[in-house]
């Protein structure tokens, strides 16, 4: 798994004289298992490489939000679940890896 780009729109907010709760978006994925998706349907590329939103609360609580392998395989009608149970399961740990609870 690679991180492609960091976007921090709380940097990008401050830059223009705007306040946000620290907020980035993460892009990531693996390029072997994102090109087998995209030889079944190359349009998953709208939604490659995975993305992620780290978000924080005005009350201090961070949270995660990811984009679930599962929902682009339907989206895409994508048949190789295998691949995309493998990336679900990534994806999962990732997160619990990041904020010590489960998805």
């Amino acid at each position: 798994m690679r991180v492609f780009c960091r976007v921090n729109f709380t940097a990008d907010a401050n830059s223009v004289g705007l306040d946000l709760e620290a907020t980035e978006l993460l892009i990531f994925g693996n390029p072997k298992i994102g090109t087998l998706l995209l030889q079944s349907d190359q349009r998953i590329g709208l939604d490659l490489p995975l993305k992620a939103l780290v978000r924080a609360t005005p009350k201090g609580e961070t949270f995660v939000d990811v984009q679930d392998p599962i929902d682009l395989a339907a989206k895409y009608r994508v048949t190789d679940l295998e691949i995309v149970a493998k990336m679900q399961q990534m994806v999962h740990r990732i997160v619990q890896e990041a904020t010590g609870e489960a998805l």
